[in-house]
């Protein structure tokens, strides 16, 4: 079941409703597990199992962390963290280190008859797998106390707004949401009201909209019909469509358990309006790029060796970041390009200070967002050969014969909008700007997004994340 469906307007009814009646918080946490079970096992009733082993896993080693003392408990940790891992890396990774070793194998003489496994990766693995290994890790640090209620923690790692693609909780942020009652008013409606509508006009009426003309594009590459003025345009809509998709998905999600009167942690900072590249991280997926920092650049050291260790440390991260997405090289590439990305900056600082102010913001938002589409392109490739063909592509592009296109006006006018949505949404501090509006004004932003939703149709595109 996927938030973009007809099925899941009645479904997500029929739970608020059980929700709203079962007063008490056990009976609350009860129907958020079922129904986050319910809602997981529609799109993958074999893979429910998954959801359990990664509950118990977390669970027992939380309590078995706060019992154990020295080698043992770092020992338990490192073997917990390794069984989250390995699980991940199985569905996620099998068929592609087979691939490669065969490959490597292949160059050297070797032929081995090493067949692909077809391991179909379940929705939304590496979403709970992070939460799940965040949770002991924070444990281990004695940044939260273990929890004690298996009900508790399995709503935590099972609530279904956020299940398949995030934001990636932190159990601090969440667990004592869950460890309390609840209540529902008419103000958390009226916001999350607000968010889902917003997220719904993000997915279907601009991610949705674009979806076909990146699709055709993309999918050859090279071939005879491609300009490379047409490939770049094909950049900048998946730029638009990848925001309108997973931010779309992710106020989907906060609306969703806004209404049920818990507060998901907001995913996207106004990204496209970074004036420089490690903005922009602090911006983009924020929970991933936290996750990321705390639990591996920290740990390898962060900055704190040199400059030298910084570099590399940056661009292990990313370049595992950029893994973390998929198996596939196109995602270690795009990683480590965002990599060199940050180190640039790092060691450009005392050049950018000496610039005028505006130069600074202005100059360094355009070559920021640049940046961020090109890596873009990175990202969406197929294949190595694609990726070279995108690269000639983007070099050899004649800037007038692209500003003379008329959908280079249209998708502007897309991006326009979308940076606008962002300024407004994101780049204030007031997240629920539409709530100082008077009613007129409320239900006016309210009928125009439902309005416009309905028009254009909820689609038949899976969120783009699902595959990660």
């Amino acid at each position: 079941m996927i938030f973009n469906s007809l099925e899941f307007i009645p479904f997500f009814l029929v739970v608020c409703t059980l929700y709203v009646l079962a007063r008490r918080r056990t009976w609350q946490n009860a129907v958020l597990l079922v129904a986050s079970y319910g809602f997981y096992g529609y799109a993958e009733p074999a893979y429910v199992f998954l959801l359990g082993f990664y509950t118990l896993v977390g669970f027992s080693t939380g309590l078995a962390l706060e019992r154990v003392q020295g080698a043992v408990r770092r020992w338990l940790l490192a073997s917990a963290v390794a069984s989250n891992l390995g699980v991940l890396a199985y569905f996620k990774y099998a068929d592609f280190f087979i691939a490669q070793v065969a490959t490597a194998l292949g160059a050297v003489g070797v032929a081995l008859p090493l067949g692909a496994l077809n391991v179909v990766l379940p929705i939304g693995v590496s979403f709970f797998a992070f939460q799940c290994i965040a949770y002991m890790v924070d444990v281990y640090r004695g940044e939260v106390r273990a929890c004690r209620s298996l009900l508790d923690f399995a709503v935590f790692k099972a609530f279904f707004p956020q299940l398949v693609a995030g934001p990636i909780e932190r159990a601090r942020h969440m667990l004592p949401q869950f460890e309390r009652p609840r209540t529902v008013d008419a103000a958390a409606i009226r916001d999350g009201i607000y968010f889902v509508l917003l997220g719904y006009v993000l997915k279907c009426v601009v991610a949705d909209r674009v979806a076909s003309l990146v699709d055709y594009q993309f999918r050859f590459i090279a071939s005879a019909d491609r300009t490379p003025e047409s490939l770049v345009l094909a950049i900048v809509a998946f730029g638009i469509q990848i925001y309108g998709d997973f931010a779309g998905y992710t106020y989907i999600a906060l609306g969703l358990a806004r209404v049920m009167g818990i507060e998901l942690s907001r995913n996207f900072l106004a990204p496209y309006l970074a004036t420089d590249i490690q903005e922009f991280w602090r911006r983009w997926h924020v929970t991933l790029s936290f996750w990321l920092r705390d639990y591996l650049y920290v740990p390898l050291g962060g900055s704190r060796r040199g400059e030298a260790r910084t570099c590399v440390n940056l661009l292990l991260t990313m370049a595992l970041g950029g893994l973390w997405h998929g198996a596939s090289w196109n995602f270690v590439i795009w990683g480590v390009f965002h990599g060199a990305g940050l180190v640039v900056h790092r060691f450009t600082k005392p050049l950018r200070e000496s610039l005028p102010g505006v130069v600074r913001v202005y100059g360094g938002w355009l070559l920021t967002l640049v940046f961020v589409m090109f890596g873009w392109g990175i990202f969406r490739v197929h294949s190595m050969a694609d990726l070279a063909s995108m690269v000639r592509a983007v070099a050899s592009v004649n800037l007038v014969t692209l500003l003379q296109d008329p959908q280079a006006w249209v998708l502007g006018a897309i991006l326009a909008t979308v940076i606008a949505v962002q300024y407004v949404e994101e780049q204030r501090s007031d997240s629920t700007w539409v709530s100082r509006l008077p009613l007129e004004g409320r239900i006016a932003v309210y009928a125009a997004s439902l309005g416009s939703v309905l028009a254009i149709g909820f689609g038949s595109h899976r969120f783009i994340y699902f595959q990660f």
